[in-house]
């Protein structure tokens, strides 16, 4: 089953939460300031739920485009690769940081402000 969270992503700044029927839980969330027009967010994600869950994708009115991404050493060498989704065991939580998973955002519509916040929904598929 398709559910889907809505939080406010702030500059450096704790997100605001709405939650769309999904068990899960965002901390400390916030997205790195950058005159560009990409740039990448960050958070905590716990799924609070008795079963598992994935994150499939990401959409907000103020960028093109998000990506759930991860950085990985190979051979020697940092990487950055799209995942199609990010699973979370019951209970389980997923740090998303700088130089690991992030949400990749391209496309940014106007610069992103300190102090601001920017709506962002989650959008997660339930397991059996």
């Amino acid at each position: 089953m398709l559910k889907k969270m809505a939080f406010t992503l702030g500059l450096a700044i704790v997100f605001i939460l709405n939650i769309y029927a999904a068990k899960v839980t965002v901390s400390t969330p916030w997205v790195r300031p950058t005159p560009s027009t990409v740039s990448a967010g960050f958070m905590e994600l716990k799924n609070t739920d008795k079963k598992p869950i994935d994150l499939i994708a990401a959409k907000a009115e103020w960028a093109e485009t998000i990506e759930i991404h991860e950085m990985k050493m190979d051979m020697g060498k940092m990487e950055m690769r799209k995942l199609e989704k990010l699973s979370l065991a019951p209970n389980e939580s997923q740090v998303l940081k700088p130089g690991g998973m992030h949400l990749m955002i391209f496309g940014i519509k106007s610069k992103l402000e300190l102090g601001k916040s920017y709506k962002v929904t989650l959008f997660i598929v339930t397991g059996k």
